[in-house]
This record gives structure tokens, sequence and C-alpha cells, in this order.
């Protein structure tokens, strides 16, 4: 943008300084007395005319470039495409948003299913295991204390 500001000062300056060579001074305009040209006319007329081709140079170059430009219908039809794909595309997401969720759903319930057998599983396979080591622990000291009876015996019948 900062180009563009530069060069339309540029431009500006330009057209002041032809401005200044074709400007018509009072001096040099013809008298109603005299009848006739006073020899500026010429280059005045030609500076003009010089002048008027540049501009319509000009004037070709700012049409060209609007024909690249968007229209007001244009933009009105992007914007009502726009939109439409966005209606598109939040009903799009909507699905397989849902479609995720019923997965996730599924996966979470079969997990807990899984979960729970695997639980049971454990509970009875934990309980087994502690039923044979408490019947373990009861018969060994039912053994030991029936030999430290029988120690305890022996040693009170035979040693003295």
């Amino acid at each position: 943008m900062g180009a563009n500001v530069h060069r339309l000062d540029d431009l500006r300056n330009a057209a002041q300084a032809k401005k200044h060579a074709i400007e018509i001074h009072p001096a040099g305009i013809d008298s109603a007395g005299g009848g006739g040209d006073d020899g500026g006319m010429e280059s005045r007329v030609k500076a003009l005319e010089d002048a008027n081709l540049e501009t319509r140079d000009r004037l070709a170059r700012i049409e060209t470039r609007f024909d690249t430009l968007a229209t007001k219908a244009d933009l009105s039809d992007l914007r009502g495409a726009v939109r439409a794909d966005l209606s598109d595309l939040r009903g799009t997401v909507g699905e397989n948003l849902s479609d995720l969720r019923g997965a996730v759903n599924a996966g979470l319930s079969d997990l807990r299913g899984a979960t729970s057998e695997g639980t049971a599983d454990l509970r009875a396979e934990f309980r087994k295991d502690m039923n044979a080591q408490t019947w373990k622990l009861v018969t060994f000291v039912c053994s030991f204390g029936s030999a430290l009876v029988g120690a305890t015996y022996f040693v009170a019948r035979y040693v003295h």
C-alpha cells in the first residue's frame, strides 16, 4: 500500500508540473482587439493533447483492473456458496461426531463387560487361593501345636 501512496504522490506532482507548463496567463490570451494568435497556442494545445493521451492510457489500465475485480453480485453469490458449504460441513461434522460418540460408547460398554467378567473371574480365583492357603495354615498350626504338646508331654514325663 505504501508503494501505491508514493505512486499517487508522484502522479499528483507530475500533474501539477504539467498544469504549470500549460497554464494560461491573462497576458498570453488573445484579446478581442488584436485579431490573431500570440504564437503560444500551438504549444499549449500540443501539451493538452499529450496529457490527454497519457490520461487515456491510464484510464484504460484502470478499467482493465476493474474487469478482474469482483462485483457485488459475485460477492453475494460467493457468500451464499460459503454459507451452504459451511452448513454442509456442520452437518457432516455432526454426523461424524455422532458416529464417533456411538463407537466410543459401544467400545466402553464392551470394555465394562470384559472388565466385569475379568473381575468376577479374579475374585473366584482369589477366594479359591485364599481358601487353600487358609487350610494349609490351619493344618500347619494344628500339626505344630500337636508336636509341641507331644514334646511337652515327653519332657514332662521323661526328663527330671
